[in-house]
């Protein structure tokens, strides 16, 4: 079975990510859940390096002028963070879930990566 997909809108058009299930099902399942329950819905990227990523997911940044827009986390906090034996992460068009300091990784932020 193919991986699920998730459309991602914003004010320069349309993406679209592939959620890795089968190698980072906790990860994946996590972003499912918050997506289904409108948790991204109205908030802005936080944080954008160009030509490299764009980083979202924080409640704080519904307003984008917010000095904690990139301070906060998912309703449920973190989660275990997944190493899949596959490298996927960080490469040109993926999208990662960021990390804490103590190597969890955060609940609902994700930063899709242009990579040039």
């Amino acid at each position: 079975m193919a991986n699920p997909t998730a459309t991602l809108s914003t004010t320069l058009g349309d993406f679209t990510i592939e959620l890795f299930v089968d190698k980072m099902p906790i990860t994946a399942g996590n972003f499912v859940k918050l997506a289904k329950s409108g948790f991204y819905d109205g908030l802005h990227f936080h944080r954008v390096i160009p030509d490299f990523m764009a980083q979202f997911g924080c409640p704080h940044s519904k307003d984008p002028n917010s000095p904690r827009a990139g301070t906060g986390d998912a309703p449920g906090g973190t989660i275990p963070d997944e190493r899949p034996r596959a490298a996927v992460a960080n490469s040109s068009s993926t999208s990662s879930t960021t990390r804490t300091s103590i190597g969890s990784a955060r609940g609902s932020r994700s930063t899709p990566c242009s990579g040039r």
